[in-house]
């Protein structure tokens, strides 16, 4: 069917279905006593705006006659005159009368509406019809599977709410004692930790705050915790940050691993950048921090690389997961000799041989440290490769030089080397000294370079 050039869409030829407004509608109805009422009153004003360019369709709104079955009943609300009033008052037993079947000229006004607003119902045709029977038929064999897949997710809910609470705990009460990457480690195992290690590379961190005792005489037991658990906190941060394992807490120090307990083949690296980074945090605090007040902190860092037990070690009652051997000593040595040569930071020959050229490098001495018969050649890390500033290898170069000249027994000219930074390198100044001593005094032929570090 086609009206006004605009083709109809319907099913049967001729025909159009109607699209019947919802609720109360939006196609207005008067009463035509209230409009007699109206036009006795001269109220023009009134014709004028709401009937002006409007098509008028007159009717009976009567309870029996004329009344059609149409879908607009699964809607239908109170019937009652719906445009505005100009003279007589809305009756009363207008808002109670509900039917299911609506008069005849709303039926025509629909059409008319439904042309004028091209919303008339567009019928899906016999195709669409057998799609849409067709869906509703599978709702018999869909229900089964909805009915499963809400069982899922309400199993899924009640593990997660109830069932995982127990490793939601325990993730959560041990991450205060142990790493991430440990805790992960047990909860996917499915079972408890048991006794025993493995050998791994690895490397060792060790790092103590200097004069810690003397610090404490003059503060009470609350501010030292204070003080120690920011400069704890921030130090911890920087090793997790670069990949490390906080082993344990003695008092001021810290023991920690890079390596273990997850892989890390750079590890050697990422422990000389956390010193680093230890050193310049340490820097900042002492500059900025409220808790440490008027002191200073000063602390020495010890790092060295090689093979380790790792694993859980202790009773058979009560272990910790942490890292035994000759390198942990050393490393642990090494941080005490720190006190020795006035650096910050000292670094086995091992640990710089595993960085590449990553840093920038200072080799202190040979030293022979408690506990350990073969010598140990250390180095002080200056700065990250490319971030070295201008005086620090001026200071390296002379003091390179300086140690090569000690080593061939030209004590006079290690002298010179040394005296160029000893007013402000500590190492440099050290040297001065000793070299100084053998200047004035040359030890016997058979002297060897090697520094002995006993109970250092």
């Amino acid at each position: 069917m086609t009206v006004a050039g605009r083709r109809i869409q319907g099913t049967i030829p001729n025909t159009m279905t109607l699209n019947f407004p919802g609720g109360d509608g939006d196609i207005p109805t008067f009463s035509l006593a209230d409009l007699s009422a109206c036009a006795a009153k001269g109220d023009q004003e009134f014709f004028r705006r709401e009937f002006k360019d409007k098509i008028v369709l007159i009717g009976s709104l009567l309870d029996v006659e004329d009344r059609k079955l149409t879908s607009a009943r699964f809607t239908a609300g109170p019937e009652r005159v719906r445009g505005a009033r100009c003279a007589l008052p809305q009756p009363r037993l207008a808002a109670t009368f509900v039917t299911g079947t609506i008069p005849g000229a709303y039926v025509h006004a629909t059409a008319i509406n439904n042309l004028m607003r091209h919303n008339e119902v567009r019928e899906v045709g016999h195709v669409g019809v057998a799609i849409v029977a067709t869906a509703f038929s599978a709702l018999p064999l869909v229900q089964p599977a909805v009915a499963g897949l809400f069982a899922l997710a309400a199993t899924i809910g009640y593990r997660f709410v109830v069932a995982d609470r127990d490793k939601r705990l325990l993730r959560k009460s041990f991450a205060l004692y142990l790493a991430p990457a440990v805790i992960e480690k047990m909860l996917a195992s499915n079972r408890p930790p048991v006794l025993g290690g493995e050998t791994r590379t690895i490397t060792a961190f060790f790092t103590d705050v200097a004069g810690f005792s003397k610090l404490s005489e003059n503060r009470t037991p609350s501010e030292i915790v204070a003080l120690m658990n920011e400069y704890l906190t921030a130090m911890t941060d920087i090793v997790e940050e670069h990949g490390g394992f906080v082993d344990k807490y003695v008092g001021d120090a810290i023991a920690a691993v890079f390596g273990a307990p997850l892989d890390d083949q750079t590890h050697a690296s990422s422990g000389v950048r956390a010193a680093l980074a230890c050193r310049r945090r340490l820097d900042e605090l002492n500059h900025a921090d409220a808790a440490f007040g008027s002191c200073r902190l000063d602390h020495r860092i010890g790092l060295n690389s090689g093979d380790a037990l790792v694993g859980n070690i202790g009773s058979r009652r009560r272990f910790n997961y942490t890292v035994m051997g000759d390198m942990v000593n050393v490393a642990s040595r090494l941080e005490g000799a720190n006190k020795y040569f006035g650096t910050s930071i000292i670094a086995s020959e091992a640990t710089v041989a595993l960085t590449g050229a990553g840093f920038v490098w200072r080799e202190l001495d040979i030293v022979r440290v408690q506990g350990r018969s073969q010598p140990v050649k250390i180095f002080e890390p200056l700065a990250e490769a490319g971030q070295a500033s201008a005086d620090d290898l001026a200071r390296a170069n002379a003091y390179a030089e300086g140690l090569a000249r000690w080593r061939a027994r030209d004590f006079a000219g290690a002298v010179n080397c040394f005296e160029r930074f000893a007013h402000l390198d500590p190492p440099s100044a050290l040297f001065l000294i000793r070299a100084k001593a053998f200047a004035a005094n040359p030890p016997r032929s058979d002297w060897t370079p090697v520094n002995t570090l006993e109970g250092k």
